[in-house]
């Protein structure tokens, strides 16, 4: 399939897909090896465990849909009969957070919105370090949030592909990735996604069927080419230092 197709995720949607922890090592322990993918799953908050977390992360999990049906704790645990704490599912939103898994949760999860969002305004948010050179550049906001809601399927769709991106992506990775993003974004919004060169840090990430639209847009946006670093947080990481 991966050498037919230029399959970049995998989706599951099984809303009991970490159900079962024996299930999830075997399936951690050969989904990398069998099928190499990073993946999209759903699930519940009341599930999630430190264990099935680094389970997940293991596996090649990116970012997950987590229902907790509604934010006001009356209506999700008396009307809906959800019985999940509030905590329970803060909770959860830190162990995938500390996890680096973003979550998207939908719109009756709005009281949580303000969690663990990211600022694409703010440049000095995503600098790292290059472990090669030991300079800091800027990565953008690769993933912009750890915790964002969603209000349609649509904007989930092109939440996922947007989420994927991240500041280690190949060239090549990092071109498919924006191809699907702007693909789904033009798709359900009918056009090109309008932070699209926060995402591009040289040419060679930009999609071949799109360059000229592309460059266009680069272009007007005053877009300047940087470099794709080995990004890392820890000084300690740094193979060459900086003289």
């Amino acid at each position: 399939m991966k050498e037919r197709y230029p399959i970049e995720q995998a989706i599951f949607l099984d809303d009991l897909f970490i159900i079962f922890v024996d299930w999830l090592e075997e399936f951690s322990e050969r989904f990398p090896k069998e099928v190499g993918l990073p993946f999209f799953c759903n699930v519940r908050a009341n599930l999630i465990t430190p264990e099935k977390v680094a389970l997940l992360k293991r596996g090649g999990c990116n970012t997950v849909s987590m229902g907790i049906e509604s934010g006001n704790d009356e209506l999700r645990n008396g009307l809906l009969k959800r019985k999940m704490p509030r905590d329970t599912i803060v909770e959860a939103g830190r162990m995938l957070d500390e996890a680096g898994i973003p979550v998207l949760v939908g719109p009756h999860g709005s009281k949580y919105r303000r969690m663990l969002l990211g600022r694409e305004d703010k440049a000095e948010d995503w600098e790292v370090y290059d472990a090669r050179t030991g300079e800091k550049v800027n990565v953008g906001p690769t993933p912009e949030h750890l915790f964002q809601t969603v209000e349609t399927p649509q904007e989930c769709m092109v939440a996922i592909a947007k989420l994927c991106i991240r500041p280690n992506d190949t060239w090549k990775g990092r071109s498919i990735k924006l191809s699907h993003y702007i693909d789904l974004h033009k798709r359900y919004y009918g056009t090109m996604p309008r932070d699209l060169n926060l995402f591009v840090r040289t040419m060679a990430d930009v999609p071949m069927t799109m360059k000229d639209e592309i460059t266009a847009i680069l272009d007007a946006k005053g877009w300047k080419e940087t470099v794709i670093p080995d990004p890392t947080l820890l000084p300690r990481m740094i193979r060459k230092k900086k003289e």
